[in-house]
């Protein structure tokens, strides 16, 4: 049928997280919140040089999880773009 079980890996500093499995479909919408901590301040010369990694797999029950896409959002673009910025202590 053409559709697949997507769920999305977000990869970021080391730290890794999954968004739900939006079950048979070509067109998912997440509507997430992904929250990443560390256990040490980070500076914003460290946010600047990060790198957060997402990879799109199919959830397939039969047969091995795979990869349908990858991308790489460079943490510098995102940080410099936003006017107020917060980093929560954990």
């Amino acid at each position: 049928n053409g559709s697949c079980d997507p769920c999305v890996f977000a990869k970021c500093f080391g730290a890794e997280k999954r968004s739900a499995v939006r079950p048979s479909t070509r067109n998912p919408v997440f509507d997430q919140t992904l929250f990443f901590e560390s256990s040490e301040e980070l500076s914003e010369e460290q946010l600047g040089a990060g790198a957060l990694r997402l990879r799109l797999y199919d959830m397939n029950s039969l047969l091995r999880d795979e990869v349908v896409g990858e991308h790489t959002i460079d943490l510098a673009l995102v940080y410099h773009q936003l006017v107020e910025h917060a980093i929560c202590p954990v």
